[in-house]
């Protein structure tokens, strides 16, 4: 499990706890997964809260060897390589943007390692997708599910990752299954319900083990989803409602 001595200064965010959670606050999504290759924790389930389902194929210089190897890889692609390791081994991805495919099972998807066909001077290799799953996940169409029908095995640990954007987002381009035409559906407004509904969504499975939240704010331009001047509102909105429902007493047993 992630302690205060793990933290080192090549480790990306912050660690804080959240009613004794550890959380990890993060720039970048993919500096999650710093956190999650030093929890120590195997074959996780994922809660991906996010706008995108960051499950790309990640192509890499050499096979990931420790925390420190997040580098390599992107916001799109870095939940393939923690499913290749044995962090994370089904993976719930909810979408607080969609109405028709807001909460979607990936199941226990496989992920492999080899190198490319097309061998260049670096990025020589590429964890990626195998079998049925491959085209299930470039097509972003796991399994829809109702609410009611989530089950988290609680002999296995849970990763609560989220991303901001889940609940707030001016790149309305970019976000998956908008429940409107792209020109008439505004991301960014009205994050408070999405938070709501997720948090409500939260409350009927258990306590997890690690949180990793990211801001999304990039470069401030280009790579930027979260708008910057509403990130502390959001942030500060999502971590009252997580402490409210984790400091419950059903979660202290």
């Amino acid at each position: 499990m992630v302690t205060p001595t793990t933290i080192q200064s090549i480790a990306p965010g912050v660690l804080t706890y959240l009613e004794g959670i550890p959380t990890a606050l993060v720039d970048n999504h993919h500096e999650a997964f710093y956190w999650w290759w030093e929890s120590k924790l195997k074959e996780a389930t994922l809660f991906h809260v996010d706008g995108h389902t960051d499950m790309g194929d990640a192509n890499v210089d050499y096979k990931l060897g420790s925390a420190k190897d997040y580098t390599q890889l992107n916001i799109a692609n870095f939940i393939c390589p923690a499913v290749y390791h044995g962090i994370v081994s089904s993976i719930y991805w909810l979408n607080p943007h969609s109405e028709e495919r807001k909460l979607q099972y990936f199941g226990k998807p496989i992920s492999s390692f080899f190198e490319r066909d097309v061998i260049l001077r670096e990025q020589n290799y590429k964890y990626g997708w195998k079998g049925v799953d491959e085209e299930s996940i470039k097509k972003r169409t796991g399994k829809v599910i109702p609410m009611a029908k989530i089950s988290v095995p609680y002999n296995l640990p849970l990763i609560l990752d989220i991303d901001l954007d889940a609940f707030c987002s001016h790149r309305n381009e970019s976000l998956s299954y908008l429940p409107q035409k792209r020109d008439d559906y505004d991301g960014a407004l009205g994050f408070e319900k999405r938070i709501d509904e997720t948090v409500n969504i939260l409350s009927k499975i258990q306590k997890p083990n690690l949180i990793t939240i990211a801001s999304s704010q990039g470069n401030g331009k280009g790579t930027c989803y979260v708008p910057p001047f509403m990130v502390d509102d959001v942030s500060r909105y999502l971590a009252i409602n997580l402490r409210k429902l984790y400091g419950k007493s059903r979660f202290n047993h």
